[in-house]
């Protein structure tokens, strides 16, 4: 009976999905396998690309602030907002001697966007 309870289980385990981890949003993709759009999802793409751009620029006219894509340095409240990483932790990184990201102007310590985008896409744990 025994034996019989735990192949019906070793089945049920055998016939379930495996779920798949979410994706990290700041890894790199590879898009080398990707399929070639159709015309007609090209076009859409291009469309849904310049209402992006042209909604950008009307959100620029009207609060006067650069979105965070389009900078090159963040402040440390900027990037953790960015990075969902709390300001403390950005601190003590930006004090490390070889911290690749920190940019500073002054006393000021600024992040620079690109290099700390591939920090985290190069780092399990911080």
């Amino acid at each position: 009976m025994r034996g019989m309870k735990k192949d019906m289980e070793l089945n049920q385990l055998e016939n379930q999905e495996c779920v798949a981890a979410p994706e990290n949003p700041f890894a790199p993709k590879d898009i080398s396998g990707a399929k070639a759009l159709s015309p007609v999802e090209a076009e859409i793409l291009r469309q849904l690309t310049a209402q992006q751009k042209m909604l950008e620029e009307l959100l620029y006219e009207r609060t006067g602030r650069v979105l965070i894509k389009d900078k090159v340095t963040l402040s440390i409240k900027e990037a953790a907002e960015y990075s969902n990483i709390g300001v403390n932790k950005l601190e003590q990184l930006l004090r490390s001697p070889r911290c690749p990201f920190v940019l500073y102007v002054g006393k000021k310590k600024l992040v620079k966007r690109k290099e700390f985008e591939a920090y985290i896409a190069n780092n399990i744990e911080l």
